[in-house]
């Protein structure tokens, strides 16, 4: 027999007898002079061990310095290549995972949902590895998925040669997976492609076998190890020791012990039997007289009872049958579970481990999913809202909660089977959530969104995170639980990256306590709930302290010199820019709104003209093309206006050309003056008798765009001229005669000409432009073909500006918009200056004045220079508590109490040892 062996491992060379041994030189190693390749083609069984083991020894040290060599000869680029190609070969089957779970990602039909069920549910819980069935399952089912693709991509079925393609999810051709698309089985052929790889690398290597299999020749090679070896014997001792063995396991000996069996029926018979004719039996026997009447009777009733017992026997045999059957029927389908079980917990292959950790980022990561792309979970009228909206109009979904719920209650679980170290439990509930993960994602999640799988980007996200967990779950319930579960994840090791960490796990709100009390419900101990949290304290400071004392002995300080430079400018500079920059916060980002607010024009203009609240005489609105931006050139002659007045300019410099706006509205009304004759009547009346309270409104109103943060969409004003004695008669005799010559009235500074639109309020008039107002022109008009007797229905107003550049009957309106702050500062800025400093710049100081100040009642607990007892006694208080000796937890907590209780103690167990002040004093000098 001759074959390669690979010698890495020095002991195998101890096994190694007889037998031909080949090390086989890799491509281009026999060119190299010093290259050692060397082909041993037999060995000679009677090679004493020990010299064997020597020459086997020499040739390893020697082909181990040739691959040193040949290695260091390779660029830096082709040993990452070859490592990564041995690490892709070690790894192939989660290549194939991958490529099976992307498969149905991708697809998302049923013919693809076995590929994960087979994942999560056989082969990632198969121990120690995947076996040949699985495998060979899997290649089976996808050859017949790409067969079963190409069968139904035919024209001639009805579905294929419709050429409107539905945009149901639930289309059947589209949900089964047989709908005609390009490149229809594409990924099905890489996988199978993988598949056959990974087949071809378990047969090179040995591994297409069963476990069973290898263990058993594992077994007989060890038994075969172990033996005792053979001596020589003379032949006569042979011949004796063959005489006097026996040969337990030989047929005739095994057919003599079975006819043996004093047990048997056959043999109790034959125990019965008496024999009459003996002369013991015949002097004792008696004579009976069968025929008589007496001994008639007890015959009959013995043959009665027999009868009886025969059917009882019989109902008996024929109920065991049945439960037997019941029994076998059972076992037929439970015992393949059971022993799938027993093999997945074997400590034989349990090699405990701990990715709690990484399961629960996973969980957090699909929380985060939900949370910001809830628009792809929820149902379709909400496709459009996230979840920045629902909070701004204070309002949550019922689904939204649901989901964030039932996430929340999934963490709590795994918490709690983690915990309680549950196998059994972990293993029902990876099930129970494969399956139902699968059923909500691809089914129910369609029906409720009207989204196909496929084009639902987030709901891809989340899924393949979770099943990133369901294999990490898997990984965990193949290796087992850890025995003990000794702190936070975070506390493994003492530096300045996990102090930071675990710094900011204790600032999270709740988190602390609800680990805490999670840890307290479902771990066994002795503690009472505060005690337990008291003991979560105390640790937590412990570990900021050991972190801190890690840091001084890494990074230590020399006695009796000054601090540097770097680390006065560097770590005091930055706080004190930090200072400063809390202190003028307010005013900085106040100061900056030409540079980080966003322009805010208005996109829509309403004017509204009355007389002491009567029926308006005169409507008009102005929309986004009648409204225009100024540009740069237009301000810049705006300013040359305001030259000379040195409050405009400094009012102008505010504000940039987009931020101001020219808005242009016609001088007719767009709706009739529908006032009733009896108004009318009443108001020539009023304007008649000169009545002080006639007044001219001008109502104006801008609305913006509602994505300006917290901004005020509409922002309005009435401008009101009280209207002298003769402008009241003008208007009563222009209502009374229409179709006078003179039939319009020039109104004096009725409305500003100039417009400031803050980033709230109301609308107000820019008093450093154009001190005065500007005068209005009202004329009434009148249809000429509207009779006498139905006066003023067809009567409408048109107005005007003296202006000479827009026309007699233009209105023209400038508005000076104040920018708003966008959406992620409308948090910090809707306080305005006031309120930023007295909300958060206070509480900032409060917090900082607490953190500098108070800290001499806590130096002796604070400044301890060796705390590696106290963290050890820590430890021991866990250990205990997970080996479950519960009296000595309650002895070690009373101890940990009494070193914080005891100043003495304290100084004793935190006194530096000898060893470390010797080694500082060395590294001084």
């Amino acid at each position: 027999m001759e074959g390669v062996v690979y010698l890495k491992i020095r002991e195998v060379l101890g096994t190694l007898h007889h037998g031909i041994i080949a090390i086989h030189c890799r491509p281009g190693q026999e060119k190299d002079g010093d290259m050692v390749c060397i082909t041993v083609e037999s060995v000679d069984s009677r090679i004493p061990r020990v010299e064997s083991l020597r020459s086997f020894e020499l040739i390893l040290e020697r082909f181990q310095e040739s691959e040193k060599k040949w290695e260091k000869d390779k660029s830096v680029m082709y040993r990452l290549l070859v490592a990564i190609y041995y690490l892709l070969v070690a790894r192939s089957e989660l290549i194939c995972y991958f490529l099976m779970i992307l498969n149905h990602l991708l697809s998302a039909s049923l013919l693809s949902l076995p590929l994960p069920m087979f994942v999560f549910m056989w082969g990632m819980l198969s121990v120690p590895r995947s076996t040949r069935t699985f495998w060979s399952t899997v290649i089976t089912y996808t050859e017949a998925i790409v067969v079963v693709k190409y069968l139904f991509q035919f024209s001639f079925f009805p579905w294929n040669a419709n050429t409107l393609v539905e945009d149901s999810p639930f289309w059947p051709p589209r949900i089964i997976g047989i709908e005609k698309v390009p490149n229809f089985a594409a990924m099905d052929l890489v996988l199978l492609l993988a598949l056959f790889i990974h087949r071809s690398i378990l047969k090179r290597y040995g591994l297409w076998r069963d476990a069973e299999d290898i263990t058993a020749e594992m077994e007989e090679a060890e038994k075969k190890e172990f033996s005792a070896p053979s001596t020589p014997q003379s032949p006569e001792s042979a011949q004796a020791s063959q005489q006097e063995t026996v040969d337990l396991n030989s047929p005739t000996l095994a057919t003599q012990q079975e006819t043996v069996d004093l047990n048997s029926p056959a043999v109790e018979s034959q125990q019965e039997i008496i024999d009459l004719n003996s002369p013991a039996v015949e002097s004792q026997q008696e004579i009976i007289d069968l025929n008589s009447p007496t001994q008639t009777s007890i015959t009959q009733m013995e043959v009665d009872s027999v009868s009886q017992q025969s059917d009882d026997r019989e109902k008996a045999r024929k109920k065991l049958e049945q439960n037997a059957k019941t029994s076998k029927i059972f076992k037929m389908f439970a015992s393949p579970v059971i022993k799938f079980y027993k093999q997945l917990t074997s400590p034989d292959y349990n090699a405990t481990t701990d990715v709690y950790a990484s399961m629960f980022a996973c969980d957090f990561i699909n929380f985060l999913i939900v949370v910001f792309g809830y628009w792809a979970f929820g149902p379709e009228q909400t496709a459009g809202g996230d979840v920045a909206s629902y909070i701004q109009e204070n309002r949550v979904p019922i689904p939204f909660l649901l989901m964030l719920v039932l996430q929340f209650v999934l963490i709590i679980v795994d918490r709690a089977l983690y915990l309680r170290k549950n196998v059994l439990g972990k293993f029902i509930f990876q099930i129970f959530l494969v399956i139902v993960i699968h059923i909500w994602v691809f089914f129910a999640l369609p029906a409720v969104t009207n989204r196909q799988f496929t084009e639902n980007t987030p709901a891809q996200l989340w899924y393949f995170v979770k099943c990133v967990y369901f294999g990490l779950s898997a990984y965990q319930i193949r290796c087992g639980y850890p025995t003990r579960i000794l702190g936070n994840f975070l506390t493994k090791k003492y530096n300045y990256l996990n102090l930071i960490l675990f710094k900011g796990f204790l600032a999270i709100p709740f988190l602390l306590e609800l680990r805490s009390l999670m840890d307290w419900i479902w771990t066994d101990t002795t503690m009472a709930i505060g005690s337990w949290l008291q003991m979560e304290d105390i640790y937590a400071n412990v570990y900021v302290l050991k972190c801190w004392r890690t840091s001084e002995v890494n990074y230590p300080t020399p006695r009796g010199n000054p601090r540097s430079l770097l680390v006065k400018y560097g770590v005091g500079g930055l706080l004190l820019v930090l200072i400063i920059f809390i202190i003028w916060f307010p005013l900085v980002i106040f100061s900056f709104a030409n540079t980080v607010y966003i322009a805010n024009p208005p996109i829509e203009c309403r004017v509204s003209i009355s007389i002491a609240g009567y029926q308006p005489l005169f409507v008009v609105s102005a929309l986004e093309h009648d409204i225009t931006r100024y540009t740069q050139t237009d301000l810049d002659e705006l300013k040359k206006q305001y030259k000379d007045n040195r409050d405009a300019l400094a009012f102008l410099s505010g504000f940039s050309a987009e931020d101001i706006t020219r808005i242009r509205l016609e001088g007719k009304s767009t709706s009739l003056w529908g006032i009733s004759p009896p108004s009318e009547w009443d108001l020539i009346d009023k304007l008649n008798s000169s009545h002080p309270d006639m007044k001219l409104d001008f109502y104006v109103s801008f609305t913006r765009s509602p994505k300006s943060g917290q901004a005020g969409e509409t922002l309005s004003n009435n401008f009101v001229r009280p209207l002298n004695i003769s402008n009241q008669k003008q208007l009563a005799q222009m209502i009374k005669n229409v179709n006078s010559i003179n039939n319009s009235i020039t109104i004096e500074q009725v409305f500003p000409y100039f417009i400031r639109l803050p980033a709230k309020g109301r609308a107000e008039s820019a008093s450093y432009l154009r001190g005065s107002r500007e005068s209005l022109l009202l004329k009434l008009n009148q249809s000429p073909n509207v009779t006498a007797s139905v006066p003023g229905m067809s009567e409408w107003w048109t107005v005007g500006t003296i202006n000479s550049k827009i026309g007699n009957e233009k209105l023209e309106l400038i508005t000076l918009n104040d920018r708003v702050e966008p959406a992620g500062f409308s948090v910090i800025t809707g306080y305005g200056i006031i309120g930023l400093y007295l909300s958060f710049i206070l509480l900032f100081g409060r917090i900082l004045r607490l953190s500098t100040t108070g800290q001499a009642t806590s130096i002796t607990y604070q400044e301890l220079p060796y705390i590696n007892n106290v963290l050890r006694l820590c430890l021991a208080i866990y250990l205990v508590r997970e080996m479950r000796e519960f009296r000595m937890e309650e002895d070690l907590y009373a101890k940990l109490l009494f070193f914080y209780r005891s100043s003495e103690t304290r100084i004793k167990w935190t006194r530096l040892p000898m060893k470390y002040i010797l080694e500082a004093k060395q590294k001084l000098e």
